[in-house]
């Protein structure tokens, strides 16, 4: 793969990204806009050394091959894996994931699924006092899931990326508790469609890199400030959201 020139509106989007002091931003550019080969300059171009890109198995290819080509060879992403996927070894993808985990320097490919596994741990559900099995209403035995946090608890990571965020714009999914625990001193979420075709995803796109601290409003109050709406009754606050207020 040749080496990518970026056209003028990519430079300077990606040169704003690399000099953001925040903790993150999010590239909601359309499909065929480069969002790929921005999300990799602006890695190289922060001087990040463990780097964590979430994103579709199918994609690995197109994201080690522009790291490798924009970085004049130097980055080799490592895949996070299973399974043998295009030319990668099951041993080599395991070991890469024991590697991240262990907070060794890297740049490290995750599909979601896997990303959202690995991240918590499952067992069945006891009451404390009684350690008697809770059931579901099924009569079958619950499990609780904790969050280990696992892929940055033995060091953060200098950027991590995730590719198609709108899997994760809805508020407390496994995978969006995943993202939002995960430890990195820059995160980039992109998608053409990063919100879900939902306008409420917006917020929690957002507030997973900034907190609602440094948005200065929850969600109630961005709703309110925000988003258009209608009555529902069947909506537990009795609202639908149609749109943004202009």
């Amino acid at each position: 793969m040749d080496k990518l020139t970026l056209y003028p509106e990519q430079e300077k989007i990606v040169n704003r990204f690399a000099s953001e002091r925040s903790a993150g931003c999010i590239s909601g550019l359309g499909v065929g806009y480069g969002k790929t080969a921005i999300g990799v300059e602006t890695a190289l171009r922060r001087g990040a050394k463990r780097v964590l890109i979430i994103a579709p198995t199918g994609v690995f290819e197109e994201w080690r091959d522009t790291f490798l080509s924009q970085s004049d060879g130097e980055v080799e992403v490592k895949l996070c894996s299973n399974q043998a996927i295009a030319g990668v070894k099951r041993p080599e993808a395991q070991a890469n994931i024991a590697a991240a985990h262990a907070g060794e320097d890297g740049f490290y490919f995750v599909s979601r699924e896997l990303f959202d596994r690995l991240n918590w741990r499952r067992e069945p559900a006891f009451r404390p006092k009684t350690n008697e099995p809770i059931l579901d209403k099924n009569g079958k035995q619950k499990i609780k899931k904790t969050n280990m946090r696992s892929w940055s608890r033995s060091k953060p990571y200098d950027m991590a990326i995730y590719d198609e965020c709108q899997m994760i714009s809805a508020k407390g999914g496994s995978g969006e508790q995943a993202w939002r625990a995960l430890d990195a001193r820059f995160k980039m979420a992109q998608s053409a469609d990063r919100f879900g075709s939902s306008v409420v995803n917006m917020y929690t796109v957002a507030d997973d890199i900034w907190g609602n601290e440094v948005l200065a409003m929850n969600i109630a109050q961005y709703k309110e400030r925000y988003l258009i709406s209608e009555f529902n009754r069947f909506a537990w606050d009795k609202k639908k959201y149609t749109g943004e207020q202009i």
